[in-house]
């Protein structure tokens, strides 16, 4: 269960929703199968779903690709080699996400980027790019809700942390959290191909009177090529429970957004919660002819890459999309956060009863 859960958010976490990096995965990871002890935050995790509104900042290193060599006699990315943006030489990036459940019950969340803004409420989803102006919408089937953003703190809540002597904890805090109490988790990161394993270290600021998570950090002494341990990425949250300005939630879906994946504003508002978009992508031209088939009947969808259309599932679903060429191109599926880009012919997917979804070639 835990696997599952973990693997949707770092599928999702907000990255745009494109997923977390490689190397971010290896040092999550490194915290669930880690040993420790001491002081549990699993009352943290509990508080902060019950929350109605919260304000986040997530710290994320960002930039280009740079080539990782751990073993230099063999080529870039031939493993233990590997490329990643999540490396010391690029900035910790902030993106700052604002949650609330909106006055007519429904919850809502904006993150806004350096480049980009992705607005949700309910199963919609609008991405707004700054230096464009291009906007692109979708429907996501699974709820939108606080545990979006609880996992972070959900995964460090199975585990204890080691307290932090109050006087280091109070020069490394970050500023404001000076009060809070400071544990941390040191664990060896994933080896790879027997190369020795870097230490990572997990690091919670703690609010003992309110017992909520306000920061969460992942540090590496990875990278031969970096001396001193480094933050991957961080979370900060602020303001629980409090008002949040409606400005930023004031995005207004119009009839060129939801065309872009083949309905009207008027087909948008008769569609149930568990509507979701499908994004077929590629190589620009190519056709597809499939089929959707649930307990509903059977839908045929069909024309040139790229190529967007809207499910209302009943029940479970399956889709099989084909080129009509026969002959493999590059072709791929994105839904619900989930996206899969390859070499092939032939996609199959389905849709679970609580919107999980899959995909994989298939020729």
């Amino acid at each position: 269960m835990l696997g599952a859960v973990l693997g949707q958010w770092l599928a999702r976490c907000w990255k745009p929703v494109t997923g977390i990096s490689g190397v971010a995965a290896l040092i999550i990871m490194a915290v669930m199968f880690g040993d420790g002890g001491g002081r549990s935050i699993a009352a943290a995790y509990e508080n902060l779903g019950r929350v109605k509104s919260v304000r986040v900042l997530h710290y994320e290193r960002s930039g280009p690709s740079h080539a990782v060599m751990r073993d230099r006699s063999k080529p870039t990315n031939a493993s233990p080699n590997f490329s990643t943006s999540m490396h010391p030489a690029n900035p910790l990036v902030v993106e700052e996400i604002l949650f609330r459940v909106s006055p007519d019950g429904v919850s809502e969340m904006v993150a806004i980027r350096e480049t980009e803004t992705v607005w949700s409420k309910g199963g919609w989803e609008l991405r707004v790019n700054h230096v464009t102006g291009e906007r692109r919408f979708g429907l996501v089937s699974t709820p939108l809700d606080i545990g979006r953003l609880a996992n972070p703190v959900r995964v460090a809540s199975d585990y204890t942390f080691d307290p932090v002597p109050l006087t280091l904890a109070r020069e490394t805090a970050p500023a404001g959290l000076e009060s809070c109490w400071l544990g941390e988790r040191q664990h060896p990161g994933m080896s790879i191909n027997g190369w020795p394993a870097a230490n990572v270290v997990t690091r919670v600021w703690l609010d003992e009177t309110t017992q909520l998570a306000r920061r969460i950090e992942w540090v590496s002494e990875d990278f031969a090529e970096v001396s001193a341990p480094w933050i991957s990425q961080a979370y900060e949250f602020y303001d629980f429970d409090e008002p949040l300005a409606d400005a930023p939630f004031a995005i207004e879906v119009t009839e060129a957004d939801v065309a872009q994946i083949g309905i009207t504003l008027d087909e948008l508002s008769k569609l149930s919660p568990r509507a979701v978009s499908i994004h077929l992508t590629g190589e620009a031209g190519v056709v597809v002819r499939g089929t959707v088939k649930n307990s509903a009947g059977t839908r045929n969808v069909s024309g040139p890459l790229p190529l967007a259309f809207v499910i209302d599932p009943v029940g479970e679903t399956s889709l099989d999309l084909r080129l009509a060429d026969g002959q493999r191109h590059s072709f791929g599926i994105a839904a619900n956060g989930m996206n899969l880009a390859t070499w092939t012919s032939r996609l199959i997917a389905s849709i679970g009863p609580t919107g999980e979804f899959s995909a994989q070639s298939s020729d």
